[in-house]
């Protein structure tokens, strides 16, 4: 994962977790342009991901 810079600020995701949870979008969409040929699968899987979490707690009740 890139670090993004922000003026002199350096964010490092690896070090500072999600100080701005406004860069989830940003590291979404790195993580899609990067994934090549798995691309299509993988963003199904990070926009059904809490469809899917609702739908197995329903089923467990």
């Amino acid at each position: 994962m890139d670090r993004w810079q922000f003026g002199e600020r350096v964010h490092d995701l690896n070090v500072d977790g999600v100080a701005q949870y406004g860069l989830y979008a940003d590291w979404i969409a790195d993580v899609l342009h990067r994934a090549g040929p798995d691309r299509a699968e993988l963003e199904r899987q990070l926009m059904n991901g809490a469809e899917a979490w609702t739908a197995t707690w329903e089923a467990a009740r």
